[in-house]
């Protein structure tokens, strides 16, 4: 081997020898020089000492024993740590209780972590549901200027469409309830004559029905919802009444209008024509 090292070195040399490089010194050292000379540089090296006597210190302050961590790896047997399992015998009762105890720590742990996991997460949405039911409870108030306990029966109302006007005479809420309820029995009219109107197939002016349900309640004409509503009867040009049924083209003008007529204006152009009806 060193027979071969040596023959390198001297193949070594032999490549560049051609080449002058009067700047450069030469170093004329064999292999074993070179690693005694690297090996008194790094027993020069002060402070070896000193910085792990600094770092016991800083752990310490963190109750960390780190001389007798550092004993107690030198002292770890890792020749046991990844054997093998070995096969019970019918007749290791040692074992087999052994065998059977570890086992059913690790399946506790394991049901023990199951368990936390699924309150966790059955915790968590429950809080996020009580939390929007508040902040939902809370958005309703700040709209309706009501209690909890009225909004919710008072929504209930409003759904039952046909059956509004029995319940809301037997509603027993506050005062706030009521005033809330008054505003939507205004709004019940337009929508039941609208209902009643698409059934015979004919037209009716709900935009304007809804104007006049709103300054009923509001009394403002200089009122956003007002003037809404205004805004929409002049962009739709709905008429504000249905010509009467003597009227000679009545029969034409309570047509409904066409289906989507509005919308053209609102809608680019489409590569498929059905869409454009």
């Amino acid at each position: 081997m060193t027979s071969d090292l040596s023959s390198l070195l001297t193949s070594s040399k032999a490549l560049n020898a051609h080449l002058s490089k009067p700047d450069l010194p030469h170093v004329n050292l064999s292999l074993d020089q070179i690693e005694a000379q690297s090996r008194r540089l790094v027993s020069r090296q002060p402070g070896a000492a000193a910085d792990s006597g600094r770092a016991n210190y800083l752990l310490a302050q963190a109750h960390v024993d780190a001389p007798a961590l550092a004993s107690s790896i030198a002292h770890l047997n890792t020749s046991t740590t990844f054997s093998p399992l070995q096969p019970l015998q019918d007749t290791d009762i040692a074992g087999y209780l052994r065998h059977a105890h570890e086992q059913n720590i690790i399946s506790t742990i394991e049901e023990a972590r199951r368990e936390t996991q699924e309150e966790f997460y059955r915790v968590l949405e429950d809080r996020g549901r009580k939390d929007w039911e508040a902040r939902k409870k809370r958005v309703f108030e700040e709209l309706g200027g009501r209690h909890a306990g009225g909004e919710s029966q008072a929504m209930a109302e409003w759904r039952k469409g046909s059956l509004a006007k029995s319940t809301l005479a037997l509603s027993t809420g506050p005062s706030t309830s009521l005033q809330m309820q008054s505003k939507m029995m205004a709004y019940d009219r337009p929508v039941t004559e609208l209902n009643a109107a698409r059934l015979r197939g004919v037209s009716y002016p709900v935009i304007h029905s809804l104007m006049h349900a709103s300054l009923s309640i509001i009394q403002d004409h200089t009122h956003a919802i007002p003037q809404l509503f205004h805004l929409l009867a002049k962009i739709t040009a709905e008429p504000p009444s249905l010509p009467p049924l003597e009227h000679a083209s009545a029969h034409i003008l309570n047509t409904p209008l066409i289906e989507r007529k509005h919308a053209r204006a609102y809608l680019g152009p489409t590569p498929s024509p059905e869409l454009q009806k």
